[in-house]
């Protein structure tokens, strides 16, 4: 069908939504959408983020929003087309406070999937493109100020005279984003890190580069240089965010601690503890804390029988040096077989080391130039037709519940494309697996974050036997041995853990207290029952850029193209907030 017809098509839906909608005639509504069908609102409708399954949790989500929201202008961005047997838009449109985006699925003429995001508040945009500030009064002015002088007097008084609105904890991508959202939306805010902008990444072992192109991972506002490497190095990635700070104006306190934070529910503010570099620990009183410390706790080391008497060395691969120079005809043994296991065994054997992994559980392993094949170039790549924004749409437009269907013919390319690899890491042993579900990289990413490998060498290294894989648990460790579960035992000078972290609530607890972190709940996941994600079903990540169980505290994790897309959502709740907005969550 052509596309003019196409988009003639979902206009006509459109115009039917939206009367329906002001008539507040749900009937109507409800008889737009399929027997099988979804809403998932971020933020425009629910304050909140929300997935309704089907017309009975349409119906009560619109009954009990659609008197605040009153949505109206629903248009069409762009042109429709067809995809996967149905046809696709993304669509624009205004609430009560705000103007929104989103995208839509309509199959046989009704509504399959609906995506409604918040994008602006009216009267509250952000200071950018035509609204941005001038930076200099053109007229003459008396005793004019530097911006420098400027600067830092907003540096001198923020969190001594004046109060932040907001304290974010973490200077990682996550927590700078965040804070240049706020600065854009004028809300004031400190970032506390106990480090420098972007530790987060030079800390981490020397091998690691970031895994995905990078031009799908631009952070917001700006974007990287054109010559940017499609993988830069943990360092680059570190100096990028260093940068990022300084032309963003982020307000970040470092080499600064996080002593303690308590919720005060008469003031409705936070009292958080922050010692400084001098070694004065200060209350900063603000209103809302955001937790920015990444997806994943403390490194989890495993408490193995004999691990006390091994003769040689041993360290978790978070503590794994740069370059491993020092393992040249060593007996390497690493155990774990994730992101780190791979790249640390690589970086072993680069250096001449004799490399032995063991493989624990399962790992989908996908060609980096397949996935980007695949997943990133037809949305990312420079030579898409496509809008960073409507990519980033995209991305989210897909409710959990369908995540597997919608996989599958994506995960059946890619076992065309990287089938012989496959075949040829499980010929050495190597357990290859696609999820319980088959829903491939985007179910074991938004599960656990956890089981894949993007190929940066290792596996074809596994493939060729250069880099040899043992199968099963580890039962103890002897003074020159790993002894598996199976009573076979592995000869190593040195041990690498490459076993993961601790739960990321171990850091909500140690930030707030454990009465906080246990009231919040479990971080990420949807409560899919499969790969480690435990139930109940809740059909969103648990606790991630919405309202949580505690009043004032929230969470921005996740990869960089997640905190991009969800450091808007973030920052409108919370600038909406800022200026006395009604935000009425549904939950």
């Amino acid at each position: 069908m052509a596309t003019q017809t196409l988009t003639e098509d979902v206009r006509a839906w459109l115009e039917r939504f939206s009367a329906a909608l002001e008539e507040s005639d749900l009937e109507k509504v409800l008889a737009l959408f399929g027997d099988q069908c979804f809403w998932r609102d971020m933020v425009s409708f629910t304050w909140n983020v929300k997935t309704a399954e089907g017309k009975d949790e349409i119906r009560a989500m619109l009954e009990a929003t659609l008197p605040s929201a009153a949505p109206a202008s629903w248009r069409v961005e762009g042109e429709a087309m067809e995809m996967f047997g149905a046809v696709t838009a993304f669509v624009a449109f205004e609430t009560a406070t705000g103007r929104g985006k989103g995208h839509l699925r309509l199959v046989d003429g009704k509504c399959f999937t609906l995506l409604t995001t918040l994008y602006e508040l009216k009267g509250f945009e952000e200071k950018i493109g035509a609204s941005r500030l001038p930076g200099r009064n053109l007229a003459p002015e008396p005793n004019r100020q530097s911006w420098a002088a400027k600067r830092e007097l907003e540096r001198g008084e923020l969190g001594y005279g004046k109060q932040p609105f907001v304290v974010i904890v973490g200077a990682g991508h996550s927590g700078v984003m965040l804070a240049a959202r706020l600065r854009a939306l004028n809300v004031p805010t400190i970032v506390v890190d106990k480090g420098s902008p972007g530790d987060s990444w030079r800390n981490r072992y020397g091998s690691l580069h970031l895994h995905t192109p990078s031009y799908m991972d631009n952070f917001p506002y700006l974007d990287y240089p054109a010559g940017w490497p499609t993988y830069p190095s943990k360092d680059e990635m570190g100096d990028w965010i260093e940068a990022y700070v300084k032309i963003m104006n982020v307000n970040v306190w470092s080499h600064s601690s996080v002593e303690s934070s308590t919720f005060d529910d008469e003031s409705k503010e936070w009292a958080v503890a922050v010692t400084r570099p001098d070694g004065k620990t200060l209350t900063l009183r603000p209103k809302h804390l955001v937790l920015c410390t990444g997806m994943y706790g403390d490194p989890r080391v495993p408490d193995f029988s004999g691990a006390e008497i091994f003769g040689g060395s041993q360290h978790h691969s978070s503590r794994h040096g740069c370059g491993g120079a020092d393992f040249a005809g060593k007996k390497c043994v690493v155990i774990g077989t994730g992101t780190s296991g791979h790249d640390v065994a690589q970086d072993l054997w680069e250096k001449g080391a004799d490399v032995t992994m063991v493989q624990r559980s399962p790992v989908f392993v996908i060609r980096s130039e397949t996935l980007a094949a695949v997943y990133v170039d037809p949305l990312f790549h420079d030579s898409s037709p496509m809008s960073q924004q409507h990519a980033d749409l995209l991305m989210v437009s897909t409710p959990y519940r369908l995540v597997a269907p919608f996989q599958a013919p994506m995960v059946e390319e890619i076992k065309r494309r990287d089938g012989d690899l496959h075949e040829r890491l499980r010929e050495r042993g190597f357990r290859v697996h696609f999820a319980e579900d088959g829903s491939g990289l985007a179910g074991l990413l938004n599960r656990t974050a956890t089981g894949y490998y993007y190929n940066m060498g290792a596996s074809y290294l596994i493939a060729s036997g250069e880099i040899k894989v043992r199968s099963g648990g580890v039962e103890k460790v002897t003074e020159r041995t790993v002894v598996l579960t199976d009573g076979s035992q592995v000869p190593a000078d040195v041990i690498v853990y490459a076993t993961g972290s601790r739960p990321v609530s171990e850091v909500v607890a140690r930030v707030t207290s454990p009465e906080v972190a246990a009231k919040v709940g479990p971080l990420w996941g949807y409560g899919s029952g499969l790969d480690g994600d435990p139930g109940p079903w809740e059909g969103e990540l648990r606790n991630i850029y919405k309202p949580t169980a505690q009043e004032g505290l929230w969470f921005h994790i996740g990869g960089l193209v997640q905190t991009r897309f969800g450091s808007l959502l973030v920052a409108l709740q919370l600038k909406a907030r800022f200026e006395g907005l009604p935000t009425p969550v549904y939950r």
